[in-house]
């Protein structure tokens, strides 16, 4: 049984599944990409790209589908109510760069299991 965010997303990334969460007020539809650690003044912090296809955010309205404007970093442990459900896999083209400064697990050097 997985119990943390973290470890939650990486299962979801590993088996193309989509999460459902909300971050900061907006609830979100989302399918990880990257995941891994963001150094900041307090050391390292867990993130993810995600690509965002449904719900709200606090950007505005979303892109059309398949647009690269939809990918989001979000702060893993900032997500609440946290869970993954089988669907589409929503992508686009990779973004120019990562919000993550050190990779654990990333949708486009891994294979579908």
């Amino acid at each position: 049984l997985l119990t943390g965010n973290y470890e939650i997303i990486r299962e979801a990334l590993r088996l193309r599944h989509q999460v459902v969460a909300t971050y900061k007020g907006h609830a979100r539809r989302l399918c990880p990409h990257v995941l891994g650690w963001k150094a900041s003044d307090s050391g390292r912090q867990r993130y993810c790209m995600f690509y965002q296809f449904g719900g709200t955010s606090s950007r505005g309205a979303l892109a059309p589908e398949g647009s690269s404007a939809n990918f989001r970093c979000l702060d893993v442990d900032q997500l609440e109510g946290l869970k993954t459900v089988p669907g589409t896999w929503h992508t686009a083209p990779a973004p120019d760069e990562s919000c993550v400064d050190e990779t654990d697990l990333s949708y486009w050097d891994t294979p579908n299991d």
